[in-house]
């Protein structure tokens, strides 16, 4: 992942990257390899996780945030509007 970041020039000085984070095992795999890439990598970059809350039956909302307060990572839950989850 690094060497095609770097060779394709995917993550430059300076830039914000968002992590979309679905609460699947997926799109934490990819949050943490950035993580880890970033403490690494020769140039400093920013990470902020973003999530879309599709009101779940049963998924407890709490998980995810104090999951990302605690890697540090700024971060955004964008609940999912009613109309569109197929309420009125």
């Amino acid at each position: 992942m690094g060497k095609a970041i770097g060779d394709f020039n995917l993550i430059e000085q300076d830039d914000r990257v968002m992590v979309c984070i679905s609460g699947g095992k997926d799109s934490h795999v990819m949050l943490e390899l950035l993580i880890a890439l970033r403490e690494s990598a020769p140039i400093d970059f920013e990470i902020v996780a973003v999530t879309l809350d599709q009101k779940q039956p049963d998924y407890p909302e709490e998980v995810l945030p104090a999951y990302l307060e605690t890697l540090g990572i700024p971060f955004y839950i964008q609940a999912r509007p009613a109309m569109l989850a197929g309420k009125k």
